[in-house]
């Protein structure tokens, strides 16, 4: 919405109501179920700032909502966490809702804050949480509350600042239309303090890199600067006796669950036909408070899995109360970081009232598939699975394009009534070598910085586009008519040869444009929209190369009298290879080449996207704007585990 002057009002259909006043806008956002934003803008002109601050704050607070009901962090009934304060007010709590936690972090002396906690503590949440809490009292010329991982951070090699610049680009692309200031947008939000870095796992920093990153934090972040750094309580104090503490910052340290809020929020968790199953795990809870399984859920993370194991599912709660499966905390974590994929993919359909997967895979392949996954992020030393890392070695990327390119070359000759097996082979050999050439030479992709395209490239024309694909091949048939209408048919023969020559070199620029132009896929889309523009740009670049080629022959054959559908047709499929030679250039076509690759031999599903998504939405794994990531590191430190002993039980077998 936008206004000029004056005082209005919007009102949101809960009830809520939100106050816009004090001069001009060119948007209003509002935040979902937030009871009240009032925005006070001054009379001035919006800046290009302005509007990249206002649409940067909606598409964090869209972003990190949609994040936040999948995991239930808004729900009444969620778990209460508590932080104690070293300073300031006492302690932050996530039970009061996100007007209290806003309340608490501003009344913080310098709005700096260190979040510590052990593993499963609860950090990310309260970070999550704290981004919520701010975007509801956002107004003009406050910051921005920005949360992103450190992991992809080296702070040896690239300046705080530009980090944060690369990851806004990456993650919010649309900041870099020129409404909002082009390429440079995220740097002068920057520059003009319109950011507040929420920076989420100092820990999963490598080791050496720690006390670098605090130092230079504190070095790019002056001392009256906001900025929020979460990490594990170990990992942050060794960096600390090799650096300094982050500084003039507030520490917030997590408290443990307490038995009488794991009772409550239980009471309220287990459905009402459930209650006596429940009753022995309650009482033993409150008669044993430093038992195992009491010390086991005293971390939030051991009691989001308690409910999806045994909550959730009909899974007899008595069992973790036998002292010979479970001795220690130890074995209760274990056993429920075990349960958690054959539990959120269950080989059985689901019991009444319970809600179904929208697909069914078999829970012993979703683990094997997700503990490659967890493998392979160990090795790369990252918590995040995205998709532009998909990858296999170049070789196999060769072999299995050069495979499919022999069998299209072969396929689209000797169906045609022309079609000779001596040239099928040879179009096969043609076409094995230029794919294959093709998929190995596609470069290791670094995340694009401009804007992703979601539309077929006709959506969104462009000047030489449309001059290709539209006027050039009606230039080309008009020009047809008028050679043959003015020299007549008998002569026109000798210009019909000439006039067929650009229709193939047309189709195969035209087909190699598209699909580059449509294959082209910006990294902070998910992997869904990779695969979707993939799609698109094949269609584009097979269709209209193809088209081109075939109209303009089969134009002039038919002006000349000598129309032979079949030459036509055979010539138009130049088109479709040239269109999807360039899509295996292509980081949409790598990932395609190796995800057909993989899921051949077992290593992952043949819907990948389709399975990253129902595992997100079973809670096995979450979503970081472009990127997947597990559910916790020590989900997949479990599975990258299992998935090395079964391995190495394997080869002791052979």
């Amino acid at each position: 919405m936008g206004g000029d002057g004056g005082a209005g009002g919007v009102h949101s259909t809960n009830g809520g109501h939100n106050e816009f006043s004090g001069g001009s806008a060119d948007h209003v956002v509002m935040a979902g179920h937030i009871d009240k934003v009032t925005i006070t803008a001054p009379g001035a002109a919006v800046t290009p700032v302005d509007r990249a601050a206002l649409e940067l704050a909606r598409m964090v607070g869209a972003q990190w909502r949609a994040e936040a009901g999948v995991r239930g962090l808004l729900d009444k009934a969620a778990l209460p966490v508590r932080w104690t304060l070293d300073e300031g007010p006492g302690e932050l709590a996530t039970a009061g809702g996100l007007e209290a936690l806003a309340e608490a972090y501003l009344a913080l002396p310098r709005g700096r804050l260190v979040v510590l906690g052990g593993p499963g503590s609860g950090k990310s949440t309260l970070a999550v949480l704290l981004v919520l809490a701010l975007l509801s009292r956002f107004g003009p010329g406050d910051r921005v509350p920005v949360l992103l991982s450190s992991a992809s951070w080296d702070p040896a090699a690239e300046h705080l600042h530009a980090w944060l610049a690369r990851r806004i680009s990456e993650e919010y692309p649309r900041l870099l239309r020129a409404e909002f200031g082009g390429a440079q947008g995220p740097a002068r939000l920057i520059e003009a303090e319109r950011v507040l870095l929420v920076l989420d796992g100092l820990d999963e920093l490598p080791q050496g890199r720690r006390a670098v990153a605090l130092q230079r934090i504190n070095e790019s972040v002056p001392g009256d600067a906001p900025v929020i750094l979460t990490s594990r309580a170990q990992e942050y104090w060794a960096a600390v006796r090799e650096a300094d503490v982050l500084r003039s910052a507030t520490v917030a340290r997590a408290n443990p669950v307490g038995v009488e809020e794991l009772v409550d929020y239980l009471r309220a968790a287990v459905p009402a036909h459930r209650t006596a199953q429940w009753r022995p795990v309650i009482d033993a809870l409150r008669s044993e408070s430093d038992g195992p399984l009491a010390t086991a859920l005293a971390s939030p993370l051991m009691v989001g899995l308690l409910r999806a194991v045994h909550v959730t599912r009909p899974a007899d709660p008595a069992l973790l109360l036998d002292r010979t499966l479970f001795p220690d905390a130890g074995a209760v974590e274990n056993h429920l970081l075990d349960s958690l994929v054959a539990t959120a993919f269950p080989d059985t359909p689901p019991a009444p009232g319970l809600p179904g997967p929208r697909r069914r895979w078999r829970a012993a392949a979703a683990e094997r598939w997700l503990g490659g996954l967890a493998v392979d992020l160990g090795h790369r030393g990252t918590e995040d699975i995205a998709w532009w890392q998909v990858g296999v070695p170049n070789w196999q990327r060769a072999v299995a394009a050069g495979l499919a390119g022999a069998v299209l070359g072969f396929v689209s000759v000797w169906p045609l009534p022309t079609g000779e097996p001596t040239f099928a082979l040879i179009m096969a050999a043609l076409g094995a070598g230029f794919y294959g050439d093709a998929a190995s030479r596609t470069r290791r992709y670094v995340p694009h910085r401009k804007p992703v395209s979601r539309s077929w490239p006709w959506q969104r024309p462009r000047p030489p586009l449309i001059a290709l694909v539209v006027v050039l091949p009606l230039a080309l048939l008009v020009l047809i008519y008028v050679v043959i209408w003015d020299i007549g048919a008998g002569s026109g023969y000798q210009w019909v040869t000439l006039l067929m020559m650009p229709a193939p070199m047309l189709g195969l620029w035209a087909g190699a444009l598209l699909g580059r132009s449509a294959a082209s896929d910006d990294a902070a889309t998910p992997p869904q929209s990779a695969t979707r523009a993939l799609r698109r740009a094949a269609g584009a670049a097979v269709v209209v190369g193809s088209l081109v080629i075939f109209t303009g022959i089969a134009a002039v054959m038919l002006v000349a009298h000598r129309l032979n559908v079949a030459v036509a047709a055979l010539l138009a499929t130049f088109g479709m290879h040239a269109g999807l030679v360039a899509l295996l250039r292509s980081q949409p076509g790598r990932y395609t080449v190796a995800r057909v690759v993989l899921a051949a031999r077992g290593r992952l599903p043949w819907r990948l996207t389709a399975f990253l998504q129902d595992a997100y939405r079973r809670g096995v794994l979450r979503q970081a704007g472009s990127v997947y990531q597990f559910r916790h590191a020590r989900v997949r430190e479990r599975l990258m585990h299992r998935q090395v002993t079964l391995f190495q039980r394997s080869v002791r077998q052979r």
